[in-house]
């Protein structure tokens, strides 16, 4: 039995880059008929399914095996930089779900791994988003990590002092960091962003080769 989709109607992290370019593109995708997945996208759900052990690696291709062990080898190496720090992992979420309010709808964002690590009785996490390729915005500049790091921050009732946010490729990884000034400045956005797509009044379309 097929589960329902706890994201229709609400907006997803996942999105937040294209919201942010056109937020009228959140009323018109929910009218718009579904679309077929991409070859390059089902290789991309494959390889997600696999590094969650959602999918048996005798399911996957043999291209998709060689991905999710690189993927995986590189985010132990990553993790190993924050153990060998004296950073102990206290809590290990894999493909959560996380919600959050803004003023006439609810909003979420699903990560690929969640650590929440402790040290000298401070919380930290570090947020963990597996990509098949490079070609994607830089950690930095991802306002999908940007969500995740808000979402995963308000779960832990804000009392992280930082969230760690990392790109994971077959071949390395890209990282970047917010402070616990800069994930209540990123909650703000993020909730700003929320409402120029949901609210009738803000939501306008502006079609541009990124957004559309």
């Amino acid at each position: 039995m097929t589960m329902p989709d706890e994201r229709i109607g609400c907006p997803s992290a996942s999105t937040f880059g294209r919201l942010n370019d056109c937020p009228g593109s959140f009323s018109l995708g929910k009218a718009a008929p579904p679309q077929q997945s991409s070859a390059a996208a089902t290789f991309g759900t494959n390889v997600h399914a696999g590094c969650a052990g959602e999918k048996p690696m005798a399911a996957l291709t043999e291209s998709e095996q060689e991905t999710v062990k690189a993927l995986l080898v590189q985010h132990e190496q990553l993790l190993q930089t924050f153990t060998d720090e004296g950073w102990k992992v206290v809590e290990k979420c894999i493909e959560r779900r996380y919600w959050d309010e803004a003023t006439e709808s609810r909003w979420s964002g699903k990560a690929d791994v969640v650590y929440i690590l402790q040290k000298d009785e401070q919380d930290i996490a570090l947020i963990i988003d597996y990509k098949s390729t490079r070609y994607t915005t830089n950690a930095a500049e991802s306002l999908q990590l940007a969500a995740l790091a808000t979402l995963v921050d308000r779960d832990a009732r804000s009392e992280l002092t930082a969230a760690h946010v990392a790109l994971v490729f077959p071949d390395g990884y890209d990282i970047a960091m917010y402070d616990a000034d800069g994930l209540e400045l990123a909650s703000e956005e993020c909730k700003r962003l929320v409402d120029r797509a949901t609210i009738t009044e803000t939501n306008n379309r502006t079609p541009s080769p990124d957004a559309c």
